[in-house]
C-alpha cells in the first residue's frame, strides 16, 4: 500500500486526524500520503479513502466539502489505468445518494444511471444495489415530473426482478 516513511507518517497522522474529527487535516496529510500519481494502487486507495472521507462530512453535516470529495473519487476512479468498476459504481452510487439528500436530482440521476451502466457491464451483478438503484432512480423522475421515464424505468425493474441473476 504506502511504501515510503514520509507517506507512511501521513497516512498514520491523517488517521489520527480523522479520529479526532479534524476532517481538514485529515484531506490534507491523506493527500500527501497519496501523492503518488503514477501508482494505479494508491490512487485506487485515494479515491476509496475520499469518498469514505466524503462519508464523514455528511455525518459531520458539511455537504459541501462531502460533495466536493465524493466527485473527486469519481474522478480518479473514471481516470486509473486499472478500471476498478466495482469502486467507480459504489463512489457513483454514494455521490447519487448525496445529490438526492441535498436535492440536486437531477444530477442524482444521472450519477445513479452512470452507476447502473457500470453495474451491468461487470460480470457479477449485485441485485440488492440494482434494486436499490432503480427505485431512486424512478422516485428522481416522478420528482422531477417525468412520468413517462418513471414508468419505463418501472418496466425495467419489473424486467430485472424477474430476469435470472449471474453471481458467480
Amino acid at each position: 500500500m504506502i511504501d515510503d516513511l514520509f507517506s507512511k507518517i501521513c497516512f498514520e497522522l491523517g488517521s489520527t486526524a480523522c479520529e479526532h474529527g479534524d476532517l481538514t487535516l485529515t484531506y490534507m496529510l491523506y493527500g500527501r500520503a497519496f501523492s503518488d500519481q503514477d501508482n494505479p494502487a494508491m490512487q485506487a486507495t485515494l479515491a476509496a479513502t475520499l469518498k469514505k472521507l466524503g462519508q464523514l462530512y455528511m455525518e459531520k453535516e458539511l455537504p459541501a466539502d462531502a460533495e466536493r470529495l465524493y466527485e473527486k473519487a469519481v474522478t480518479i476512479y473514471k481516470h486509473l489505468a486499472v478500471p476498478d468498476h466495482e469502486g467507480l459504481r459504489d463512489a457513483l452510487d454514494e455521490l447519487a445518494d448525496h445529490y438526492r439528500r441535498i436535492g440536486k436530482y437531477a444530477q442524482s440521476a444521472h450519477a445513479f444511471e452512470e452507476a447502473m451502466k457500470i453495474e451491468e457491464e461487470m460480470e457479477i451483478k449485485d441485485k440488492k444495489k440494482r434494486q436499490k438503484r432503480l427505485e431512486q432512480i424512478i422516485w428522481l423522475q416522478l420528482r422531477q415530473g417525468n412520468y413517462e421515464n418513471a414508468q419505463s424505468t418501472h418496466q425495467l425493474m419489473s424486467r430485472v426482478q424477474c430476469g435470472p441473476d449471474r453471481t458467480h
